[in-house]
C-alpha cells in the first residue's frame, strides 16, 4: 500500500482509535481507506459480524512543525487517553504501560529485541523512537 510511515503512537478504546501517521505522499485518504476497510472484514470475518466496526469517518488532523515537544505532546496525548476515558484506573493500580490496546504496552515499553518491528516512524516521529 505504502500510504503511511508508521503507525507510531497508537491507541485503540472502545469506539474508536488514535494514531499517529506520517505521510511522506499526499495519500492519506488511500491509507485510511485501507486500514478501516481492512480491521472491518477480518474483525467481521473473526467474530462473525456485520457491517460497520468504527462510528464514522475518520478525524484527521494535519501536525507541522519542527518543534519536538509538540510531538512528544501528541505522543502522550494518544498513550493517555485509555486513562481519560476511565479504561485505565490508577486509583486501582492500573497503568496505561498494562493496556493491551496501547503502542505504549505492545513497543515501546518493551526491550529492543522484543518489540515488533513497528513503531519505526521515519522523518520526525523517528525522534520519538525509544533507544
Amino acid at each position: 500500500m505504502g500510504a503511511a510511515v508508521g503507525p507510531e503512537p497508537a491507541a485503540g478504546m472502545s469506539n474508536h482509535y488514535h494514531l499517529m501517521i506520517e505521510t511522506p505522499e499526499a495519500n492519506l485518504v488511500a491509507g485510511m481507506r485501507w486500514l478501516q476497510n481492512t480491521f472491518t472484514r477480518r474483525f467481521n470475518v473473526k467474530h462473525r459480524a456485520w457491517g460497520r466496526v468504527f462510528g464514522d469517518r475518520y478525524k484527521a488532523v494535519v501536525v507541522e512543525g519542527e518543534a519536538r515537544f509538540y510531538y512528544e505532546s501528541l505522543a502522550d496525548y494518544i498513550h493517555l487517553n485509555p486513562v481519560r476515558a476511565g479504561l485505565v484506573r490508577p486509583r486501582r493500580k492500573e497503568s496505561v504501560a498494562d493496556y493491551a490496546w496501547s503502542s505504549l504496552a505492545g513497543g515501546y515499553l518493551l526491550t529492543p529485541r522484543k518489540r515488533p518491528r513497528w513503531p519505526r516512524g521515519g522523518g520526525r516521529l523517528r525522534r520519538l523512537r525509544p533507544a
